[in-house]
């Protein structure tokens, strides 16, 4: 199948055009007062919703060139919800916010491999800014925020939050072979289901690195004698 080639100021051109697609799309659902988008489906009712990598996974433009700039901004929406489960429309803001500045300065006459590394730099400075004035969320109050803006629903929040307060870390050291391992006790309601069908269940968050001595123990040797008069068959 033949292949289109288009070149400098054309591609930035149609590159960005697809990015601005994509982006005006998502970023009108960005904030606690974001709109909604409606999704056409094939099968079915259309969706209505606000989350960003989900709009995102539906745009497919005609222009193959155009469509090529929608999904560098898609897989960057895909990524962000894969690491951090959240922040797609954020971060498919700044991605537009980057490629539009940074064609910019290309078409005025910039080395793009330069200007790559000038982002990458400004990327660390800005990430550590973010780091130093973040508020670290702590009690059930943060967390019901943060759940009911994700949620779009203060009751959902809520029910977040409560759940999350059930749940208490402890550490704890294991005599055997293994590691020793952080260790996540849950607190189960009488009422919520019977104790044994969370019998064996195990989660792994980490290891110290520290080997600890293996159990030892033993075992009652039982010895069977036959009966007087009777042999074991």
């Amino acid at each position: 199948m033949a292949k289109k080639i288009i070149y400098g100021e054309d591609a930035r051109k149609a590159l960005l055009a697809g990015v601005n697609q994509l982006a005006d799309t998502v970023k009108i659902t960005l904030g606690p007062k974001g709109r909604n988008v409606v999704l056409d489906k094939k099968f079915g009712a259309p969706l209505i919703t606000n989350d960003g990598v989900t709009i995102a996974k539906e745009v497919e433009l005609e222009d193959p060139f155009e469509n090529m700039g929608a999904q560098l901004v898609k897989e960057v929406a895909t990524k962000t919800n894969d690491v951090a489960g959240d922040g797609t429309t954020t971060a498919t803001l700044l991605a537009q916010a980057l490629v539009r500045e940074g064609m910019k300065n290309v078409t005025a006459g910039a080395n793009p491999m330069v200007l790559r590394k000038g982002v990458q730099k400004a990327t660390e400075v800005a990430v550590d800014a973010i780091e130093k004035n973040s508020h670290k969320v702590s009690g059930t109050k943060d967390i019901a925020r943060v759940a009911a803006v994700s949620s779009s629903s203060d009751e959902i929040g809520q029910l977040i939050a409560d759940a999350m307060e059930k749940v208490t870390s402890c550490r704890a050291s294991i005599r055997s072979s293994w590691t020793a391992v952080a260790v996540t006790r849950i607190q189960v309601p009488p009422s919520a289901m019977p104790h044994s069908s969370i019998l064996g269940l195990a989660f792994i968050w980490a290891k110290t690195g520290l080997t600890l001595p293996v159990w030892r123990y033993s075992l009652p040797s039982y010895r069977s004698t036959a009966p007087k008069g009777r042999t074991r068959g």
